[in-house]
């Protein structure tokens, strides 16, 4: 009887950073970032075993086909096998479309911090001393696939909807994309799906070993793109929701190599000594450690996210105003503080409306609807610190003012550092949503430019049924957003928006599972 083939899905959620752009490449600031419905899968399956290759010895040689079939030519191949040393891995590309360091870091680094952390009882899947390239069994198929809402569409399918995973008829390097993070969230996804494949001694729901996720993710993200971000996007894609304090580079360990641009070629071992929490207590040290803190956008409302189509670079754009900051710091560092405060007044907003809606629902959705239906106000203006004494309207009020307030700090640090962050173009855009029935605020999420926005919206229940895209102020966003006319802008799908309330907390970050049927369209792909 053949044993059939062995499959893991992991799925990572995109990212919108709705505070703390540029802030949060400093440990002493923090940024709110959203995890969006939109994902990355990683499917991995294992060939069928049969009984004859029960018996055998392991084969001394895998072969992993890898693949992205969204998109045109990309796929490649690798063969893997026993260092001559027997304490690292030869991983020797086979065949490739074309070069992608995130895909190829991501595979070389899983498996080799997976070969250290094996242990006697479960040992890693190359254990004979003995083999030929002669006799590679079956591969191991990776296929990886982004909901559509991680790129532009067209703007209509044949037949009038998108089907999942859409194949987009175009290379890696051409697509353009949406702004969610598809880099980090893709990367996320592939380095917990090979290491939880492959190292059946990890238990993959503990936090100890989400926390090795997480670090072993920042570090091929952060090899990948030639330097430690601020790694909002790769958190966001573990945690989904949360505010955060990015991580010391100190955690690495110097696995990066020297600033000089020296390349360190850190062995397995060594990697698991900076990558393991249980081993580099930099990790969990509070003066290095990543903080992710629980959050949720509030209830009855809904973040609307939007494909401005037009992009922008963001690691140019970062460098610019890192440039700007260094020369000339006294301002850069009262801008930076006050909107370190405004970002913080956000959070605390937030957390109020959301205990009054623990407390006292009935209340809350009585001052909600009152909000959502009153056509002045985006007109009203609250810039006082949020206390203790704000009650349901005074607090949304406050978000609305705090909202307008990042705004336009983010453009005045765009015009004095002659950064794009809030475009003009954007800036009308965005002004003439806020005058939306519904809307309480809305901003050019993480570095800005011309690739996205958010709008925030008011979605309380009408009549005991929850208001859909079909209708209240979602409805009136939706059509004005499609009507605009000043630029290219393309309304993600629903199902990519996030809905306020902490609904599906537990399952906003990571997901892991074997069971392929629990995503649509993912099987068409197995």
């Amino acid at each position: 009887m053949v044993k059939p083939s062995r499959e893991t899905v992991v799925s990572c959620p995109g990212k919108v950073l709705l505070a703390g752009g540029y802030l949060v490449l400093d440990r002493a600031h923090t940024g709110i970032v959203v995890g969006t419905s939109a994902r990355f899968y990683t499917l991995i399956t294992s060939p069928p075993v049969r009984p004859s290759q029960e018996l055998a010895p392991c084969s001394t040689t895998i072969r992993l086909a890898i693949r992205s079939p969204q998109f045109l030519n990309a796929h490649w191949s690798f063969l893997v096998s026993p260092a001559p040393n027997a304490a690292d891995l030869l991983i020797q590309p086979e065949t490739s479309s074309s070069p992608n360091p995130f895909v190829e870091l991501a595979v070389r680094e899983s498996l080799r911090l997976s070969l250290a952390l094996q242990t006697t009882d479960n040992p890693f899947i190359l254990s004979t001393p003995n083999g030929s390239l002669d006799h590679v069994p079956d591969p191991t198929t990776i296929t990886i696939l982004g909901d559509n809402d991680f790129y532009s569409q067209p703007r209509q399918a044949d037949d009038g909807a998108l089907k999942p995973f859409n194949r987009l008829n175009t290379s890696l390097k051409e697509v353009h994309k949406t702004g969610l993070g598809s880099s980090a969230a893709m990367v996320t996804s592939l380095c917990s799906a090979i290491l939880i494949h492959f190292t059946p001694s990890l238990q993959p729901h503990s936090p100890s070993t989400q926390l090795l996720l997480h670090n072993l993710s920042q570090y091929v993200h952060s090899l990948a793109q030639g330097k430690v971000g601020s790694g909002f996007d790769v958190s966001a894609a573990l945690y989904g929701t949360h505010v955060y304090r990015r991580f010391s580079p100190s955690c690495l360990d110097g696995l990066l190599g020297s600033a000089a641009g020296e390349q360190a070629h850190p062995t397995p071992d060594q990697l698991r000594r900076a990558l393991d929490p249980e081993i580099n207590s930099r990790w969990l040290d509070p003066s290095t450690a990543p903080v992710i803190q629980r959050f949720t956008i509030p209830k009855w409302t809904t973040l609307v996210l939007a494909d401005v189509d037009a992009g922008s670079h963001t690691p140019s754009m970062v460098g610019q105003v890192l440039k700007w900051k260094n020369s000339e710091r006294d301002s850069a560092d009262l801008l930076w503080n006050e909107l370190s405060v405004q970002n913080d007044q956000l959070k605390a907003a937030f957390e109020k409306l959301e205990r009054l809606s623990n407390s006292d629902e009935s209340d809350y959705l009585s001052q909600v609807l009152q909000l959502s239906s009153d056509p002045n106000f985006h007109l009203q203006n609250d810039p006082s610190p949020v206390s203790d004494s704000d009650d349901v309207g005074r607090l949304f009020i406050k978000v609305s003012s705090i909202t307008k307030s990042i705004r336009r700090l983010m453009k005045k640090m765009g015009n004095q550092s002659d950064v794009p962050i809030e475009p003009d173009s954007q800036t009308l855009l965005l002004d003439e949503t806020e005058k939306r029935l519904g809307v309480v605020g809305s901003g050019v999420p993480g570095a800005g430019g011309y690739d996205a926005i958010w709008v925030l919206v008011f979605t309380p229940p009408d009549e005991g049924q929850v208001k859909t895209a079909a209708g209240g102020g979602l409805k009136s966003v939706e059509e004005f957003l499609r009507g605009w006319t000043h630029s290219s802008v393309r309304v993600l799908s629903a199902a990519s928006w996030v809905i306020g309330g902490g609904r599906c907390a537990e399952s906003s970050g990571i997901r892991i599972s074997d069971d392929v049927s629990l995503v649509d369209g993912l099987s068409c792909f197995s």
